[in-house]
């Protein structure tokens, strides 16, 4: 919360079900994961600025992310912690620990969605059961054990391997790097339908929707070439 009162990030202070509060929130935890990071960096090179560490190889480079990882990112640096007596426990050390190793956990399975590597979504799931258990949401935990139980031991291959692939992820526009979750692009498509290329008038009904709702697709090809050709919209596809 300190954090983003600095940030001036108004409207965190509570889950909201409407605005852009997912992408604010997710704005911020990169960024003050960034800042934690460039700390840690600075502690574990031993110097007073980054610009500092211009002179390191790569090797070193190499050694001091493990570094980071091992002492200021990691269960293991917690355990180290718990184990002294509460008198001369560091608390904002123990607590920026457990941002950074909880924040990497956020960052990867990010990462992982964008690129449409489900493999280590799945390698994921372990330990969003343990955040869900631990944070008493009753309700993921159990659909996260019923989905571990039916990709470990009840579905078969062919199965899993199509929910996997098929029922995760979607990719739009071809790009490597363009993957986003199934609810999310559902989500893209509704605002369509309804806003951008919605349909309106006194003629509208449900079969009108229906017979322009396919051509949605071509409608936002034809937008972004547009907008490419006439630059009409000074815009660009990601948040800063």
């Amino acid at each position: 919360m300190h954090a983003f009162t600095l940030l001036e990030r108004k409207g965190l202070g509570f889950v909201q079900t409407q605005g852009p509060f997912h992408q604010n929130l997710h704005d911020a935890i990169t960024q003050v994961a960034e800042a934690h990071f460039c700390a840690c960096w600075t502690v574990v090179g031993e110097v007073e600025t980054l610009a500092h560490l211009r002179c390191k190889s790569p090797g070193q480079f190499f050694h001091l992310a493990e570094e980071i990882l091992k002492t200021l990112a990691s269960s293991t640096a917690l355990e180290a912690i718990h184990l002294q007596s509460k008198n001369t426990q560091d608390k904002v050390l123990r607590q920026s620990i457990l941002w950074n190793r909880d924040v990497l956990r956020y960052i990867d399975l990010e990462r992982a969605m964008e690129c449409g590597d489900v493999g280590i979504m799945e390698e994921t799931l372990p330990h969003l059961l343990y955040r869900f258990a631990g944070g008493n949401n009753k309700r993921y935990t159990i659909e996260v054990l019923e989905l571990l139980q039916c990709l470990q031991h009840e579905w078969p291959p062919e199965l899993k391997d199509f929910v996997l692939h098929s029922c995760w992820l979607m990719n739009t526009t071809g790009h490597p790097l363009g993957f986003l979750p199934i609810d999310k692009g559902q989500e893209h498509n509704i605002k369509d339908t309804k806003v951008t290329f919605g349909t309106r008038g006194p003629n509208v009904s449900w079969a009108l929707m229906k017979k322009t709702s396919p051509a949605i697709p071509t409608l936002r090809a034809v937008r972004k070439h547009t907008e490419l050709q006439i630059w009409t919209l000074q815009r660009g596809l990601h948040h800063s």
